[in-house]
Parts: structure tokens; sequence; C-alpha cells
């Protein structure tokens, strides 16, 4: 679920490389129009399209970098005329380069990332579009991109992230303010460079790449004070901890549901929370709440298989078949169906379920083939399915 889901973010820190352009800016707000709204949801389809056929093209061209340097150096504490602010800005050009490779990676991996809905904020007075992108084995996560016009074309100039609480920019921020050395001589003198937080938090990236999560859950435990409670080191360290101890990633969980308990986060960790300590009921009410929050009916397959784990098949059940009835493309939700059927000996249906999947266009040999191999534990769930007459008879049909 959440826990080992790559937050695409992070990875952008050891990535990015120094390309440089002016920061100036000529992106503004769109207004509110049924002729914008068309405009809004045609980038939309066009960036799903795209990485639906392998292509980042969309998705980096239209991201407005001038803008979204602008979002940064809005930030008071942040002077733009500085030369580490230049060379940080310079640093971030890849940006959207680097994020299009991490979720088109996904994807090639399985993820599923969608333009789900758009709305016009009233407060903020702007566009934003809702990507959502799921997969099995890394959960849910939200991606609002914030749409801006530079006089000629529709674009977006930053995105809030579902599972940071945040903007991308608030994200870059917090890097910034992080990672600037101080000016003060006897703080450099006594601390040195490789001291400050954001060192730590590239230490601790680099060695959980490379395999090693205690010494990297070790490495960002350093970090101390204030900077220790900050949700951005929350989240990392919570990424870090999932690969190396369940217990202290529950410990991290607890923390940042005490620190922030109305952040919009809160709902996605909690939905990993109540699952890692096998309270499951809690754990849908949070989808509930989260499904609320995104009008997002796919939602129901997270709590299917809830339910399934629960070995309430009737619900189970239930919403599997509502996913194969709104999300005939899923194959997750036909796979999860046939789960919950051959539990319950219901052979004839689970066969069924199969035989629409191959009137869905899937190989008769190759799904046979599928639904009698061993997982990674060398366990097939389906054993009881496969070795049926039912199953027998219609392999030989």
């Amino acid at each position: 679920m959440l826990k080992k889901a790559a937050l695409l973010f992070l990875f952008l820190i050891i990535s990015l490389t120094s390309t440089s352009q002016e920061n100036e800016c000529k992106c503004s707000l769109l207004e509110y129009s049924e002729e914008n709204s068309e405009r809004v949801i045609a980038l939309g389809e066009l960036i799903e399209n795209a990485f639906n056929e392998s292509n980042t093209k969309p998705f980096v061209e239209n991201f407005n970098k001038e803008a979204f340097n602008k979002n940064i150096t809005k930030d008071s504490l942040i002077d733009d005329s500085d030369m580490y602010t230049k060379g940080f800005l310079k640093g971030l050009e890849n940006t959207s380069n680097t994020l299009g490779e991490r979720i088109l990676s996904e994807i090639e991996n399985g993820a599923y990332y969608n333009f789900i809905s758009f709305e016009f904020n009233i407060p903020e007075r702007a566009y934003y579009m809702t990507f959502r992108i799921y997969s099995e084995e890394t959960g849910v996560n939200y991606h609002d991109y914030k749409i801006c016009y530079d006089g000629e074309n529709v674009m977006y100039n930053d995105i809030y992230i579902y599972l940071t609480g945040e903007h991308l920019s608030e994200t870059f921020i917090r890097i910034f303010k992080a990672s600037k050395p101080s000016k003060n001589k006897f703080v450099k003198l006594f601390k040195g460079e490789k001291t400050y937080p954001f060192a730590k938090v590239v230490k601790a990236q680099r060695l959980l790449k490379e395999g090693k999560a205690k010494e990297a859950f070790e490495t960002i435990s350093e970090v101390k004070g204030k900077d220790a409670k900050e949700k951005f080191f929350l989240i990392l360290k919570g990424n870090i901890a999932a690969a190396y101890d369940d217990n202290l990633y529950k410990e991290n969980l607890e923390l940042f549901a005490e620190l922030y308990p109305n952040d919009p986060t809160l709902y996605m960790k909690q939905i990993d929370y109540y699952i890692l300590i096998g309270n499951y009921t809690k754990a849908i009410e949070n989808i509930d709440k989260l499904m609320f929050e995104t009008e997002d009916d796919f939602l129901n397959i997270m709590k299917a298989n809830l339910y399934l784990n629960q070995t309430d098949y009737k619900n189970a059940d239930v919403y599997y078949s509502y996913m194969i009835e709104n999300y005939p493309f899923l194959a997750e939700g036909y796979i999860g169906h046939i789960s919950s059927l051959t539990y319950q000996e219901r052979y004839i249906d689970a066969i069924n379920v199969i035989s629409t999947l191959i009137e869905k266009g899937f190989d008769k040999n190759e799904l046979s083939d599928f639904l009698e191999s061993d997982d990674e534990q060398g366990i097939n769930v389906l054993e009881a399915l496969v070795l049926s007459d039912e199953y027998k008879a219609w392999k030989k049909s």
C-alpha cells in the first residue's frame, strides 16, 4: 500500500541537472468560462493519452518552468537575485523531465495514471486538473495540476501532491531553506557543510536507493529539533522506515497524526496506518473520507481488497463487481473477484468471470498460465480453483 509508494518528488532531490533559462514569467491564471474549462479538459486528456503511449513530451512541454520558479521565489525569505538562489533554480530546470520519467516508469511497472476531474478553485481563482496514480503495489496518490495561460497556450505551473499535502513548489521551498548554507561564519566553523539537514536527506536517499535501509534510517534520524518535525522530513523518514521496520514506520505515522491532525495527507497515511495495525474497519472509514474528498469512486478497489483480506466475501464481491462494471480495463478487479469466489468454492461463478476476461481480449492460454502460477512465496491462492472439475472442463473447452 502507501508505505511502499515511491514518493515521486523525493527522487528529484538527487537527480536534478543544471541547465538555465531567464527567470521571467508570463503565465497568468485563467478566468472561469465554459471555453476555458474545455481547454483544461483537453490538456488533461492530452497528457493522459501521451503517458499511455509512453510519451512524456506533452507533460514536459506544458510545464511552465518560469512560473514554477516564481512560485518558489515569491517566498519572502528567498532572494531571487542571490547567486545561491540562481544556482538552485537552474538545478530545477529539469524538474518536469525527471518527474515525467518517474511517472512513466511507474506506468510501465503496472501503475495507472488517469486524468479524473477538474475544478475551478474559487479562493485561489485558479483551475486545477486532477490525476490519479494507482497500482496494487504502491496504492493511490493524486496530483492536482495548477493551470495558467501564457497568452497562447494553457499550461500548468505547479502540482499539489496529496501524499505530501503541499504543492511541489512548497516542497522545493523547504528543500531550499534546508539546503542553503548559513552566512554565519561561526555556524560554518562549528557545524561544517555536511551537517546541514539537507545533507542528511541526500545521504539517506542515496543509502535507501542502494538498498541500505537501516543505514538510511539511522542517517535521517540524525536530523533533530524543529527540522525533525517538519512535514517534509517526517514523510521522508516514514518512507525510509517503511523499508526498514514496520514498528518504526508505525511510530512515524502516529507522530504525523499528532503533529498534523488536519492535514489532507492524513487520510492517506491513516489508511496505511490502520492496515498496518490490522484495523480494517478504520482503514475503510478513511477510504470513504478520501473518496468524499476526491469524488473518486475508483477507490472502491481498495475497499474490495480490504474486505477480501477480512474474508468478508459478500462485501468483497459487491465492490469487485462494481469495479468490473465501471472500470472494465482494470484487471485487478477481475482477479480479486476470481479470488473471492474461489475462497467461497463458487467455481462456476469464478469461471464466468474468467470467461468475461476472455471476451475482453485476454488470451486463454496466457490467462490460464497466470491463474496456475505461484506467487513470489511459491503459493497459488487459486490452487483450489485450478484443481476443480469446473476449471478443468473450461480449460478443455
